[in-house]
């Protein structure tokens, strides 16, 4: 599935990703899961993961 978000970086130097709802539902997300983000740097790609 390829969907795309929003990165905001906020005031304190960190950041927050917001991803459309279609692909929060396929992830199977609820408010304030854990997720681990990887990015491989070969592709370009950002992988997420539920924890």
């Amino acid at each position: 599935m390829r969907d795309s978000g929003r990165y905001h970086k906020l005031p304190w130097g960190g950041g927050q990703i917001t991803l459309p709802k279609d692909l929060v539902e396929a992830l199977k997300l609820k408010n304030k899961d854990k997720v681990m983000l990887e990015y491989d740097e070969e592709t370009n790609e950002l992988k997420i993961t539920k924890l």
